[in-house]
């Protein structure tokens, strides 16, 4: 039997899933410097395998307002699979830990003054990919991408340097769809109208930004 599954719905079962099998892994966190002078944190994960010894780095680009922490089963499940790869996943700046530590950068983000969403392209997946070509300089990468991922990653400056693009040797993508509206069925065509043009103008108007968490999505 085939059934359509939410795909964040399957991360939640395989996370579960994945709790029950021993994950001999190392986890350790990275600050990754932006080109802007702007820090991200990123959790690089392996089997405390050596720079020289890595042959693959997997990046991964999460959804929009999604912490990474949120795969973090996911991640340690990958990694166990072989030895000799790394994955390394991130939060955009503004969530999770790349969240600004001063509480006056946190209201200037609130404001919706500090952060575009194209940033997280040029400066954000940019700058962790540029990271891992350094940090591994041996490996091939590959790009897993979930939802806004797949979209930021065609905007990243990094593809139009040839050596630095040629180290990506796959990328997968999980529901990285367009959010237009009528490329979806009814009822989830309405909810994305009104998504769109209810809730995110309301909302945005209340309170200075759009507060996803008040719907479930995010940060």
């Amino acid at each position: 039997e085939r059934r359509r599954v939410h795909p964040c719905r399957a991360v939640r079962a395989f996370d579960r899933a994945s709790c029950v099998v021993r994950m001999d892994v190392e986890e350790r966190t990275e600050s990754i410097r932006r080109d802007d002078g702007k820090r991200i944190l990123a959790t690089v994960t392996s089997h405390a395998t050596s720079a020289e010894m890595c042959r693959r780095v997997i990046v991964l680009a999460g959804a929009m307002g999604v912490p990474c922490s949120f795969y973090a089963s996911f991640v340690r499940r990958v990694a166990t699979r072989s030895k000799d790869t790394v994955v390394v996943s991130f939060d955009y700046f503004g969530i999770g830990r790349s969240l600004p530590p001063s509480s006056r950068e946190r209201s200037a983000l609130r404001a919706c003054a500090a952060v575009r969403f194209d940033e997280w392209a040029r400066f954000d997946l940019d700058a962790v990919v540029r990271w891992v070509c350094e940090a591994y300089r041996h490996a091939t990468i590959s790009i897993f991408c979930h939802s806004v991922g797949g979209q930021l990653l065609g905007l990243a400056p990094f593809w139009r340097e040839e050596a630095i693009a040629c180290r990506v040797g796959r990328v997968a993508m999980v529901s990285s769809q367009i959010g237009w509206p009528r490329l979806w069925s009814y009822p989830h065509r309405l909810r994305v109208l009104l998504l769109w043009y209810v809730f995110i103008p309301l909302l945005s108007r209340v309170f200075g930004f759009f507060s996803s968490l008040l719907l479930g999505m995010g940060e």
